[in-house]
C-alpha cells in the first residue's frame, strides 16, 4: 500500500446524511479514490441493525473481490489523514453490487439492500459533483475508467487489416479470423463471434464482460 502526501486542494467531501464521504485524487494514477473508513461508514449506516455486525467481515471480503493493489491505497494530506483509499470506479461497483442483493430469503439484507442502493445513487451524484471540482471532462473520466479496465480486464488485441477492399480482422488468442465489405461490418461480425470462440477454446473469460481492442494496421507505400 501506498503511502502518498497532498494538500487540501486534492480533498472534497461530500455529505450522506451525517456522514462525510471524503474523496481524493491521486495525480500518480491520475484517478479519484474514497476514504475506505467513510464509504464503510455509509454503507454500514444503510444495514440494518440484525446484519451490522457481520458488515465489517463481509465489507472486506466484497472488497477483496472487486479490487486488486492498484485499487487500494493511503493517502497522508496536510490537512486531515484519510487513510486507506479506494478506487472510485470500485467504490461505484461494489454499491451497485450490494445494492442488488435481492433474491434472499432474510428480510433484513433486503432491506440494507435497498437502503445501499439509495447511497449508490447518493455515490453517482456525488461522484459527478466530484469530477467537475477536480477539473475533469468526460473525456477524463472516461480514461480513469478505461485505464483500470486496461490493468482489471485486458481488452483482447484484434488486428484489423485491409487488402484488395477486403477488411480483415485477426486476433491469435481468440482463434478470430473473419473478413468483411466494410470497416463497421467487421466490427459488428467480430464482436457477434467472439463469445462462441471464447467457449470453444476454452478461455477463461466471462463472455458478458470481453473487451476487444482493434488495432489497425497501417501500410505507408514509399514515395520515390
Amino acid at each position: 500500500m501506498l503511502i502518498m502526501s497532498y494538500n487540501k486542494q486534492n480533498i472534497y467531501r461530500s455529505s450522506f446524511g451525517e456522514i462525510t464521504v471524503r474523496f481524493i485524487y491521486i495525480d500518480k494514477q491520475k484517478a479519484i479514490f474514497v476514504s475506505k473508513e467513510d464509504i464503510f461508514g455509509a454503507i454500514k449506516s444503510c444495514m440494518v441493525d440484525s446484519t451490522r455486525l457481520f458488515a465489517p467481515a463481509f465489507l472486506s471480503d466484497a472488497l477483496a473481490f472487486f479490487a486488486d493493489s492498484e485499487d487500494k491505497q493511503a493517502a497522508i494530506v496536510d490537512v486531515d489523514t484519510i487513510g486507506a483509499v479506494i478506487n472510485a470506479h470500485t467504490v461505484s461497483n461494489l454499491l451497485n453490487s450490494l445494492g442488488e442483493i435481492h433474491d434472499v430469503d432474510r428480510e433484513s439484507l433486503r432491506e440494507s439492500a435497498f437502503r445501499i442502493h439509495t447511497l449508490f445513487i447518493w455515490y453517482i451524484s456525488a461522484f459527478s459533483r466530484v469530477t467537475e471540482d477536480f477539473g475533469f471532462d468526460l473525456m477524463d473520466t472516461l480514461n480513469m475508467l478505461v485505464k483500470r479496465l486496461d490493468r482489471t480486464k485486458p481488452a483482447f488485441i484484434v488486428n484489423v487489416s485491409i487488402s484488395d477492399n477486403v477488411w480483415v480482422a485477426e486476433c491469435e488468442t481468440l482463434g478470430l479470423v473473419t473478413e468483411a465489405d466494410s470497416y463497421e461490418e467487421l466490427i459488428e461480425r467480430a464482436w457477434d463471434i467472439t463469445p462462441e470462440l471464447v467457449e470453444l477454446n476454452g478461455i477463461d473469460v466471462d463472455v458478458n464482460s470481453i473487451r476487444l481492442n482493434f488495432q489497425q494496421e497501417q501500410t505507408f507505400a514509399s514515395i520515390n
